[in-house]
């Protein structure tokens, strides 16, 4: 759902119920004035004239004009230059005829300083493709459409004779990413492999987030970089030394100056990457989903953290944003989205959320003399009026197909969703049993540092918990919890899965007496995995065939074991997401089934979009039927359509007529997933039929969409000590258990992170009566 913090909606009366489910107040803390540097207010003057002293009026502004420092005029871009004979597909125009303007800094009233324009960028895909123009990537037809007129007076304006690039684009634009694409967001923060940031051991390109900082990620390092630094114009050492320390001290990294980057957390290393960009003095700070992946308590705080650095004049800040995500109060600007690399809508925060309602209210058929009631201004009723019955029109001649979509990627389409009825299957045997796991480093406990009813009786310190064929956990938790490296003890990636006392499929890492260990590779064989690690260290040369069938194979690179019937299940969920992995899709005109699957054997993991490169390792996790799937952040930075179809694959597989979570979210189904028709009697039978009772599922996740229906168990890990300093909450250890017809979306996902509600039910291990939910401190 479309979220704003801290938004103040001018409607010039009460909120209705349309505008109160899409506005979500917090961090709504009221921030000091941007300051204006010299040079900037110097741009001012010469280019506007200040308001009269004796004008005193108070809806007169401050007449100072900042030249845009983005502009952008009836532009369309390609990523190669087009020419008359170059198939249109194999090039395609991205945002064709686009016009917008970042503002250097937004006029204020007389007596009040101008303030710096932020922008959000929401939609479900092709932010990074937006930025990138924004940047001064692609080629821009005609030419001149786009400039960056401020970065050009600014630079005029400062000491003449400078051999500064410091105002050219690719200097004064900063772009930081974290929706996945090693390509761009990898940020040289990364361990040689997954177990890397486990070890103690320490090799020489194991570089410390000082060394990250300050740009010595090379053997040695520094002297000459130095010296390149100073000879291309850029600020002095001393300077260079003392903006340093503001950021390190702004931004909290103090205690982990000399940590390896590779071990830095989720939050640390996010922190780290924008604090480097900002090192840069960029005049404006782009990035890509940067509340992805965080905790619904840590947004807020990155937020305001975001928003403190901007208080000294620079920079403008543009954010990419997924539509579930919230809209800081800062940001000033939006910019909706479309399908197909078009822009659906863009304006002042306020004149978004008045349109919104107008989609909302058409798609609803709600009356738009209602929808216009109490506005108080004649001429805005009557535009209003004349938007909606255009609006209403087009819905008539179904034309309003893709306004409807967009509202349900926003979660603003509240549909009727049918109860949920989960199947109840067989307890088998544990495939998970951890008996008072504690990991620590040193003296930092990171998993295991609390007590715990055991047995149902004996309280002991550590985690027990037990994972059985046929149950589905989800695990949840804040930022530093412990989730990842909960998972990591599981597939064995963490090196004291030999000395905690965890068994896997009934049998420890170790040697035991008449029990061999269980060895790695028949581990690995049995667990489906899918996480934000496994994204990062995939080979990018694959082709999407050969990234699916690397789970039947020792290594991402190793030669996979195929059979006859292996390689059908590949061209099964081919054909089932064709329409969403190959670029040359056409939806077949008759209910013949598309046969061919030749297309995934060119097309590289590397030309995949992030949600594309998502969906393929999530396939990659299930196609060879583990005993145990791991979906950890499996659908982030997928749109909401592709998200459901995912969830019912998960759980039905190509059943079309199933019932599931995907089916249930998503009530025109049919129309949005391009499902390819069922096959007849003499066809291909159906090679996947959704989870089995054998199988295990465990899910990790802090959007509750993404956690599916079929999810009965649930356990949520507590709040570190020091991010309970920093967001002053408190989640204590907590384990429970929903009824057959409640999920964890609907009915317990408020309980689970909030630490004062109280829980409906929970279990005990051993006892399937339902009693009260275990509080352990």
């Amino acid at each position: 759902m479309l979220k704003f913090i801290a938004a103040s909606i001018r409607s010039g009366g009460a909120i209705t119920p349309v505008s109160y489910n899409l506005v979500r107040l917090f961090s709504s803390a009221k921030c000091p004035p941007n300051s204006i540097r010299p040079d900037e207010a110097s741009i001012g003057l010469q280019n506007g004239t200040a308001r009269r002293e004796g004008d005193r009026s108070s809806s007169s502004v401050y007449h100072a004009a900042y030249p845009p420092i983005i502009s952008i005029t009836n532009a369309t871009f390609y990523r190669e230059y087009p020419t008359w004979d170059s198939p249109k597909k194999d090039n395609p125009p991205l945002y064709p005829n686009l016009t917008f303007s970042l503002k250097s800094h937004i006029p204020a009233r007389a007596g009040e300083r101008p303030s710096l324009e932020h922008c959000a960028v929401i939609g479900s895909s092709a932010k990074s493709t937006f930025l990138d123009i924004l940047r001064g990537r692609y080629i821009c037809i005609p030419p001149t459409a786009r400039s960056f007129p401020y970065l050009l007076a600014l630079g005029a304006a400062r000491a003449k004779g400078s051999r500064s690039s410091s105002h050219d684009a690719a200097h004064a634009i900063q772009y930081v990413g974290f929706n996945g694409d090693q390509k761009q967001s990898a940020g040289g923060i990364r361990g040689s492999y997954m177990s890397a940031r486990y070890e103690s051991r320490r090799e020489e390109t194991d570089f410390t987030l000082r060394q990250y900082l300050q740009d010595q990620m090379s053997l040695n390092p520094l002297v000459r970089e130095k010296e390149e630094l100073l000879d291309d114009g850029s600020i002095k050492h001393s300077e260079s030394d003392e903006h340093l320390n503001k950021i390190i001290r702004d931004f909290q990294l103090q205690d982990l100056l000399d940590m390896p980057v590779a071990n830095l957390s989720n939050g640390q290393t996010r922190r780290a990457r924008i604090a480097k960009a900002l090192l840069m003095k960029p005049e404006v700070l782009l990035l890509d989903e940067p509340f992805m992946g965080l905790d619904r308590s840590t947004v807020p705080v990155l937020s305001h953290l975001l928003r403190q650095t901007t208080l000294s004049g620079a920079p403008r800040i543009v954010l990419a944003l997924r539509p579930q995500d919230p809209i800081p109060e800062w940001v000033s600007q939006i910019v909706l989205l479309g399908p197909d690399n078009t822009i659906a809508l863009q304006g002042t925060r306020d004149e978004v959320f008045r349109t919104l309602q107008l989609w909302q209210a058409v798609a609803a058929r709600e009356a738009k003399s209602t929808l216009v009631k109490g506005t108080g201004d004649d001429n805005s009723g009557i535009s209003k009026r004349r938007e909606y019955d255009r609006l209403e029109q087009l819905r008539k001649n179904g034309q309003f197909d893709d306004f409807a979509n967009i509202l349900h990627e926003m979660g603003l389409l509240h549909e009727q969703a049918e109860k949920v009825d989960k199947k109840i299957t067989p307890l088998g045997e544990p495939i998970v049993e951890m008996d008072g796991v504690h990991v620590k480093y040193g003296d930092k406990v990171v998993l295991g540092g609390w007590t715990q009813v055991a047995d149902g009786r004996t309280t002991k310190e550590g985690l027990y918990w037990k994972v059985h064929r046929g149950q589905r956990w989800g695990v949840f938790g804040s930022n530093g919890s412990g989730k990842t490296t909960l998972i990591s003890l599981i597939t064995s990636d963490h090196p004291q899965t030999y000395s905690q006392p965890i068994k896997l499929f009934g049998r420890s890492r170790l040697p035991e007496p008449g029990k061999p260990g269980i060895s790695i590779f028949d581990l690995q064989s049995r667990i489906g995995h899918s996480s934000p690690e496994i994204h990062a260290f995939f080979p990018r040369h694959l082709s999407i065939r050969s990234s699916i069938e690397s789970a039947w194979a020792e290594t991402f690179l190793s030669k996979p074991n195929l059979t006859p019937e292996r390689a059908m299940d590949v061209d099964a969920v081919l054909r089932f997401f064709e329409a969403d992995l190959n670029p040359d899709f056409a939806a077949p005109c008759s209910d013949q089934i598309q046969t061919t699957t030749s297309w995934a054997d060119s097309l590289p993991f590397s030309s995949l979009t992030p949600a594309q490169q998502r969906l393929t390792l999530f396939l990659r996790a299930l196609i060879h039927k583990p005993d145990l799937i791991i979906l950890d952040e499996a659908f982030s930075s997928m749109q909401s359509s592709l998200r459901d179809k995912c969830l019912h694959f998960l759980e039905v597989g190509e059943q079309l007529h199933m019932a599931s979570s995907g089916t249930r979210r998503t009530p025109n189904y049919a129309n949005v997933w391009h499902l390819p028709p069922p096959p007849s009697s003499s066809g291909p039978k159906l090679c996947h039929t959704g989870i089995a009772d054998h199988q295990a599922l465990i899910v990790i996740s802090h959007v509750k969409e993404e956690v599916p229906d079929i999810v009965g168990q649930w356990m949520r890990l507590p709040t570190p000590a020091r991010t309970t300093e920093e967001a002053g909450l408190v989640m204590d250890f907590q384990i429970g258990q929903l009824a057959v017809q409640e999920s964890v979306a609907v009915d317990a996902w408020e309980m689970i992170w909030n630490p004062t509600a109280e829980g409906k039910g929970g279990f005990v291990e051993g006892d399937e009566k339902e009693v009260e939910v275990l509080r352990v401190m």
